[in-house]
Formats: structure tokens, C-alpha cells, sequence
């Protein structure tokens, strides 16, 4: 079976270098309060045409300083975990590709269940939040699952040989 949309195999390495760094930022951000100061050499001057300007500034038109720490999170986070998800394994067969639909099913049923939760049971700006973290919630499950079968089903196969 031929895989026409997945990357080669070195791409995962890559994926994990611009996930774990981008990870480790994030829940930086999440726990620390207003940790973008720690890094003022990610502080750029933008004009004041930006979308969302009016909102950053007190006066309207002007120019403004922004920390593009958000931003490189969600790029380097976003690219990584595409990276690992959608990167072949050494031997790419059938059962890999299964597995791998599989996961992704999964990963989209978990997504849903954690969203519709979440719009129950979370009001207000923390319910942003929680859709700002849905954006990378289906190819983390897909990972975990993809991977975890990929590391239990060998297991199984020998005990049956037994």
C-alpha cells in the first residue's frame, strides 16, 4: 500500500526537536505569569495597522511593541507534531497503515468528546483557553495512541505465539 501524503522517516526527529522546545514554552506561558517578559529579545515594534492593535495599544494608529513568543509557540508546535504524526515509519505496511487510521479516528472522537465537555462545563476566558489547546488536542492524541499501539501490539503478538 503506497502512502502518498506522508513524510520520510527523518522528518519525525525534526518533529520532535520544534515540539519538545515548543512544549516545554508553552506550559512556561501556561503556569508562569507573563513569562514573554523573560524574553524581551522576542519583542518586535509593529505598526499600528495590525489586526488587533486597538486592542494592544491605548491610542489608536500608532505603532506598537508585541512578543512574538505566542506565535513562535503555536508555529513551532503546529509544524512539529504534523512532523511526528504524518512521518512514515522505518517499515511502512498495512498494518501500519491501519493502525495509523485507527489512531486517527480516535484522536478525532476523543477531540470532540473534550470539546463538547468543555462547552458544558467551562465559561468565560478560560473557555478560550481550552480552544486555543483544542488546536493541537487531535494530533496529540493521534500520537499517543498511534504510538502507544505501535509499542503494546508486539507485546500481544508474542504472548499469542506462546
Amino acid at each position: 500500500m503506497k502512502s502518498r501524503f506522508l513524510f520520510p522517516n527523518s522528518c519525525k526527529k525534526w518533529g520532535w526537536i520544534l515540539t519538545i522546545p515548543a512544549l516545554a514554552l508553552g506550559f512556561c506561558t501556561m503556569f508562569i505569569d507573563d513569562f514573554a517578559q523573560y524574553l524581551p529579545w522576542l519583542n518586535v515594534n509593529l505598526p499600528g495597522w495590525f489586526i488587533g492593535a486597538d486592542f494592544l495599544q491605548e491610542g489608536r494608529g500608532g505603532p506598537f511593541t508585541h512578543n512574538i513568543l505566542p506565535e513562535l509557540i503555536v508555529t513551532f508546535l503546529s509544524a512539529g507534531l504534523v512532523l511526528i504524526a504524518f512521518s512514515k515509519e522505518k517499515v511502512e505496511d498495512e498494518r501500519i497503515s491501519q493502525i495509523r487510521l485507527e489512531s486517527l479516528q480516535w484522536g478525532v472522537l476523543i477531540n470532540v468528546l473534550y470539546v463538547v465537555l468543555a462547552t458544558v462545563l467551562v465559561y468565560g476566558g478560560s473557555y478560550l483557553s481550552v480552544l486555543v489547546y483544542n488546536m493541537f488536542t487531535p494530533l496529540l492524541f493521534f500520537i499517543i495512541r498511534f504510538n502507544w499501539i505501535l509499542y503494546v501490539q508486539p507485546r500481544w503478538e508474542r504472548k499469542e505465539a506462546l
